[in-house]
């Protein structure tokens, strides 16, 4: 067993279950919404506990190991509904406000100062 699986994914599935609280009762609608997750993957669903929304979530991400890894069979499974696209980081192929609800989670910090600007220009284009 890994560092990760052992220490660190526990602790990162304890903070993402609780954002999913606030999630949940930000948007009680949330079943009937366009979701995107720019910057995601698919264990921030799993640990979230929001799997029944799947089928409303595209995923976007620079390549699609970030969106899988660490995943588990099982889990896999569960998100078959998920839609996944490797992008380029600065243009996320759909139309302006095409989205209900973005989620960017712990992206941010990973992106280069001088990129920040166009990936929330991006964000707001699309939600």
């Amino acid at each position: 067993m890994t560092v990760w699986q052992r220490v660190i994914r526990p602790i990162t599935r304890y903070f993402r279950a609780r954002r999913a609280l606030v999630v949940r009762g930000l948007f009680p609608e949330m079943a009937s919404y366009r979701i995107c997750d720019l910057g995601g993957s698919i264990h921030f669903w799993v640990d979230s506990d929001l799997s029944e929304f799947a089928s409303n979530v595209e995923i976007f991400n620079l390549s699609n190991d970030a969106v899988t890894s660490e995943i588990t069979d099982d889990e896999s499974e569960s998100f078959k509904g998920v839609r996944v696209f490797v992008y380029d980081g600065q243009h996320v192929p759909r139309a302006d406000k095409y989205y209900d609800l973005l989620v960017c989670n712990s992206v941010i910090e990973h992106v280069a100062q001088s990129q920040r600007r166009i990936l929330i220009r991006e964000m707001l284009r699309i939600s």
